[in-house]
């Protein structure tokens, strides 16, 4: 394994977003994110209010693994996982030194 093919692996790249209500605008993102080469995850946030956030969090899963089923294997619901720090850690903590 030559260094490049090292950083790829030690390599992420991650979006977080509220996806309320998911847009063309967030199937490209994702599909921005996803052609980085590397691993990728996407951090749905999982707020809900009658303004800014109508959606229920399981719904809101929904509408993205039905909309974007190529990446429904790369949303991430984990309640721990509310800001973009706290993303970088879930990711730190899975091995990855670059994101």
């Amino acid at each position: 394994m030559n260094l490049s093919e090292l950083d790829i692996k030690q390599t992420v790249h991650f979006t977080l977003g509220r996806f309320n209500p998911p847009t063309l605008g967030h199937k490209k993102l994702l599909d921005m994110v996803a052609g980085q080469g590397t691993d990728y995850f996407i951090f749905p946030t999982k707020t809900h209010d009658s303004k800014k956030n109508p959606l229920q969090p399981q719904k809101k899963m929904g509408y993205l693994i039905d909309l974007f089923p190529e990446h429904s294997n790369y949303f991430i619901m984990d309640k721990s996982v509310r800001t973009v720090i706290e993303a970088m850690k879930f990711l730190q903590n899975k091995g990855y030194e670059k994101a």
